[in-house]
């Protein structure tokens, strides 16, 4: 599998580094008759700080060392020497590149606690952002493709995504659904880590020997799908990368659960309400059925009973008592 996406360039190939060098340079060179050493030294040092910005740490610890390496050659007497005559231009030296080096680290360290801070935020921007996609869809299953897109944003990686369509369902059913390229072994990867519900791969425990993340689609209970990083072991931020993608993995399996454990309920309503109307509508027809079989049961008894005297009694009173009735 071919990887399609451009990974950010590294620092040190912007050009501002060493323009700032540049810039650096030509300054202490036009203002070499108007300052002394000490001041000289000043702006070395303010550029060594302004470059080690962009520079990463050993590039800028080597750029302070030919830093202060040409400004001995170039403007600590004797001149065009690495000569140095008085012990105090030594000193002034190694001051400065020991000053360099501390100051440079310092910057290198800020830069890097504001990446870190920076990608965390991304990270939780990208969660939120994935969450109310997922809350707001009806078939989260139509998603696996912006899962894919929010995986392969995150690792800058190739990656690869299998979702299942249904409850009990299996990773070779043709309802399961592919988004991204893998080969046959990396498809079987993807299935074995739907069956046993767990990440594999580099740092997971798991087939560590494995180049590539396989990282699970976790529902409450039930794994539904699962989601492949090639050469996950080469990432640069592979493990503290791993809990976010599997955060986002995990937001999509529970949004897949709900959605077909929902369904399921729905389907179950609707066939105890079909049930329900098939029960009433048999009960109406034996109810019709059993009527007429009733009052043709209950005639023939006055004809085979024996009447009583109360009997006789009452029938002769029954049109005496209904006149009444009807003229009261």
């Amino acid at each position: 599998m071919q990887n399609n996406l451009n990974p950010p360039a590294p620092r040190w190939h912007s050009p501002w580094p060493w323009l700032t060098w540049l810039v650096g340079w030509a300054l202490m060179l036009a203002l070499d008759r108007h300052l002394d050493l000490a001041n000289l030294a000043m702006l070395l040092m303010l550029t060594s700080v302004v470059a080690s910005l962009w520079l990463p740490g050993g590039i800028s610890a080597a750029a302070s060392a030919a830093g202060v390496m040409v400004f001995n050659w170039a403007f600590v007497p004797p001149r065009f020497t690495f000569t140095v005559e008085l012990h105090q231009h030594t000193l002034l030296l190694l001051a400065m590149l020991v000053a360099n080096w501390i100051i440079s680290g310092l910057m290198i360290r800020q830069r890097q606690l504001a990446d870190a801070a920076r990608q965390v935020a991304e990270r939780e921007a990208r969660l939120r952002s994935w969450g109310d996609t997922l809350r707001d869809a009806a078939d989260p299953a139509a998603h696996a493709s912006a899962l894919h897109a929010a995986l392969a944003e995150a690792t800058q990686a190739p990656v690869a995504v299998s979702v299942l369509r249904g409850l009990g369902a299996q990773p070779e059913d043709d309802s399961t659904l592919h988004v991204g390229n893998a080969n046959d072994e990396q498809r079987a990867g993807l299935a074995l880590c739907i069956r046993d519900g767990r990440a594999m791969g580099s740092g997971t425990g798991r087939y560590d020997e494995l180049p590539d993340g396989y990282l699970p689609l976790r529902g409450r209970g039930v794994t539904l799908g699962a989601a492949l990083v090639c050469d996950m072991a080469t990432l640069r931020h592979g493990p503290e990368l791993r809990p976010h993608l599997q955060a986002l993995c995990d937001q999509m399996g529970s949004a897949l659960h709900r959605s077909l454990i929902t369904a399921q309920a729905q389907r179950s309503r609707e066939q105890a309400q079909l049930q329900a109307t098939r029960n009433a509508l048999l009960a109406a027809i034996s109810h019709d059925y059993r009527t007429p079989l009733a009052t043709m049961w209950e005639r023939p008894q006055p004809c085979t009973t024996r009447p009583t005297s109360s009997t006789l009694t009452n029938a002769a009173a029954w049109p005496v008592a209904s006149w009444r009735k009807r003229n009261a």
